[in-house]
């Protein structure tokens, strides 16, 4: 093969990827999937270090900087976690614990309850959080397709304010006793409402809009205080699709 020849077999192999291995990593092994954002894991930490959305106009975890567990819980009573908020890129920004995540077909979660941290940075007061609340997402209408654009609803459907200094780590805790939710901050009680849990059932997730987050551990336990899912960060487990292009 003379080096024209050579040059133009090479060129065409780096710009078509002729030679392209997707490599299907066991999706079990990992905790979570990266739906948007710049998600990692370090210094025992789950961190999103991007804050700015990109949004898509579809479903609202699409919309924020978020993961996804990879599994489904049902009859889960308590959440525990950890979350610091910080670098806030615009004036409103929020997080979000999100559970009974589903979706009406494939990968499209429309349907959530989340449990919201909004923020607010002015010119006038210290960045602080300064209201908790349960929100419920949903489609506008179902009756559309999924791809849909436009066609996301977001319900607040009951909220607390506070006055908690962002780039502080708190505890948390989602405590779900027969139909009443109640949000838990440093042992002190920040929002109690009522919930139905019949309708919990699903994955969960954690996202955020314009703000670093920051999480040391996340935890689920049922009513006998059994631990049924726990991450401690010790490693990384979001599963990212990977793809790798190969010159022979």
């Amino acid at each position: 093969m003379n080096i024209i020849k050579k040059t133009a077999f090479i060129a065409v192999f780096l710009t078509l990827g002729i030679i392209t291995n997707h490599l299907f990593a066991d999706e079990n092994v990992f905790h979570w999937k990266r739906s948007n954002g710049t998600w990692k894991v370090e210094n025992s930490h789950l961190q999103e270090v991007r804050g700015w959305i990109a949004p898509w106009g579809y479903y609202e975890l699409m919309d924020h900087n978020s993961v996804i567990s990879q599994n489904e819980f049902a009859n889960f009573q308590k959440i525990e976690f950890t979350l610091e908020m910080s670098k806030p890129q615009k004036s409103n920004y929020d997080a979000t614990i999100s559970f009974g995540v589903r979706s009406p077909q494939a990968s499209w979660y429309y349907y959530s309850y989340g449990v919201r941290f909004y923020g607010e940075k002015n010119f006038f007061s210290s960045n602080k959080i300064n209201k908790i609340a349960l929100v419920q997402t949903s489609m506008k209408d179902p009756d559309l397709p999924p791809n849909q654009k436009g066609n996301n609803k977001v319900t607040e459907l009951a909220s607390a304010k506070c006055a908690l200094p962002i780039s502080k780590e708190y505890n948390y805790t989602l405590l779900f006793e027969d139909d009443t939710l109640k949000v838990i901050c440093n042992e002190k009680i920040m929002l109690e409402t009522k919930i139905n849990k019949s309708e919990l059932k699903g994955r969960m997730a954690i996202s955020g809009r314009n703000a670093f987050l920051k999480l040391k551990y996340f935890k689920v336990t049922d009513a006998n205080d059994k631990v049924i899912f726990a991450d401690n960060f010790e490693k990384d487990s979001i599963y990212r699709a990977t793809v790798e292009a190969t010159i022979k």
